[in-house]
């Protein structure tokens, strides 16, 4: 019998791939694991990315360190990640400021496709509108028409914070204008605004709860009412359309990680996020459980990115 050479050269390298790859995937994690997350610790990032670092550093049979980098509007820790060697023991978990940056920055020194690539959904939540308990408006229809009286301020993280993207597109439809104030954590807000430094924030629920006799919820940026909370309007339902986004959580990897190694990640933090641990904290912050595949996220992350796109672009903002 004749054996085509070209032929069974061809077979035997597919073969090896296939057990390459396949080794590869056995391979990972082979030392600790570094999750980056660009916000204090305490922080809603931190404690989720903790709580799923306990179970990963099980499954994997290795440690699952968390690295606070918080600063320069989440780009510290952004960058070092990018910056990082792209085998899959460097990820970054953190939220949609990754995609406002590069929009909003010149500085920032990435392209979000082209220097990260997606890995999985954490969570999503709802955003809420918060004030002090002593503020005189109770829903939002009050407080825009208290700011359009006076100066009003904002508590953000940052320009390129959703929430604050999304507060951007507020004053546009409402004819209002608001004075931020930067903070480096959600949980500073919640103090600031519980001392009334600050007249407002956007605020997930978990983070307002903290707060919860020193400062009032007047409205929803979600789709629909939250069940624990069914008398705050959403904004839709308060005259303010198009803005209903949900915050989220993602993991994001340095762009050459190889997809075996992506694909390894995403199947184990899905499964992380179905642990019951994991799901009993979530629950106690009223965090939905994000599970995609890489694919999946990728879409999402590419649709929030042409919606903050068009609020950059329709509102001429840049940073730098």
């Amino acid at each position: 019998m004749k054996i085509d050479r070209r032929a069974a050269v061809l077979g035997l390298g597919a073969l090896a791939l296939g057990i390459s790859t396949h080794a590869a995937d056995n391979d990972f994690p082979n030392h600790p694991v570094r999750i980056v997350v660009p916000f204090p610790a305490g922080s809603s990032p931190d404690m989720a990315a903790r709580h799923v670092a306990r179970v990963l550093g099980d499954t994997w049979k290795q440690p699952v360190l968390v690295d606070n980098k918080p600063g320069a509007d989440s780009l510290i820790g952004t960058q070092d990640v990018i910056r990082s060697k792209p085998d899959g023991h460097t990820i970054l978990l953190t939220i949609s400021q990754v995609l406002t940056n590069p929009l909003l920055r010149r500085t920032a020194n990435y392209d979000m496709f082209a220097h990260l690539r997606s890995v999985t959904g954490i969570s999503t939540a709802s955003f809420f509108l918060a004030v002090p308990a002593s503020s005189p408006a109770t829903n939002l229809k009050q407080y825009l028409d208290v700011a359009k009286q006076r100066d009003v301020s904002f508590g953000t993280l940052g320009p390129g914070w959703s929430g604050d993207m999304s507060m951007v597109a507020l004053e546009r439809q409402a004819g209002v204008q608001l004075r931020r104030i930067p903070y480096k954590g959600t949980n500073e807000i919640v103090i600031a605004l519980g001392r009334g430094d600050i007249d407002s924030a956007l605020l997930p629920y978990n983070t307002a709860q903290s707060g919860a006799d020193k400062i009032r919820l007047i409205g929803t940026m979600g789709r629909e009412r939250f069940k624990l909370l069914p008398a705050i309007a959403t904004f839709d339902e308060s005259g303010v359309t198009g803005l209903a986004r949900p915050s989220w959580l993602g993991l994001f990897a340095p762009a050459r990680t190889p997809n075996d190694v992506v694909q390894k990640i995403s199947r184990d933090v899905n499964a992380a996020l179905r642990n019951t641990e994991v799901t009993q904290y979530f629950d106690s912050v009223a965090f939905a459980p994000f599970i995609t595949t890489p694919e999946e996220f990728d879409l999402f992350v590419r649709d929030d990115y042409r919606f903050y796109g068009a609020i950059v672009k329709t509102n001429n903002i840049k940073l730098d």
